[in-house]
């Protein structure tokens, strides 16, 4: 299930993601947004649901994962698969 917009936020909130890294997924996820809007208007055939959702959590793992060794993709893999 791809998360929505709504969704995105309260799993940012669940695994405690910083304001500054919140911050830069919602820049992510305008400019990915718009890159793919301009990509499907070409022709291409894109699930803009997928890459909202994808920017917006792209880092979920990373608040956690700063003060350890532990790689915050894997992380963010083992929240996205739990939710």
């Amino acid at each position: 299930m791809i998360p929505t917009v709504q969704e995105c936020f309260v799993l940012m909130a669940k695994y405690g993601m910083l304001d500054n890294i919140k911050a830069h997924s919602i820049t992510v996820e305008k400019v990915a947004t718009l890159l793919a809007q301009d990509l499907a208007d070409a022709g291409e055939k894109l699930r803009l649901d997928v890459v909202t959702a994808g920017a917006l959590i792209h880092d979920i793992g990373k608040s956690l994962c700063l003060n350890s060794s532990e790689d915050h993709a894997k992380k963010g893999k083992e929240i996205c698969l739990e939710n």
